[in-house]
């Protein structure tokens, strides 16, 4: 269905304000569709990350986020691992 997906990322992290929460937005995934009549349809949707903590870490926020600063890349890295193997 789809021709292509583009992941365009953004150069800084926008912060976003939903009814599900705030959330940051990464950048945008691009592609198109063709149509029954042959036509395309272009779409853009915006990709982002949503991070809400658990537990009592207000006294140690900052910590907190650099703690996620640096298991983040480890994460991706688990991940692209994973998506390899598949």
């Amino acid at each position: 269905m789809a021709e292509q997906f583009t992941l365009r990322p953004y150069d800084e992290p926008l912060l976003r304000h939903g009814a599900a929460g705030d959330w940051w937005s990464l950048g945008r995934v691009e592609s198109s569709i063709q149509n029954p009549d042959g036509s395309i349809r272009t779409f853009t949707v915006e990709v982002g990350l949503s991070i809400t903590p658990h537990g009592d870490f207000l006294h140690c926020e900052e910590d907190f986020w650099r703690l996620v600063a640096e298991k983040l890349p480890m994460i991706a890295q688990q991940l692209a691992s994973a998506a390899r193997r598949r």
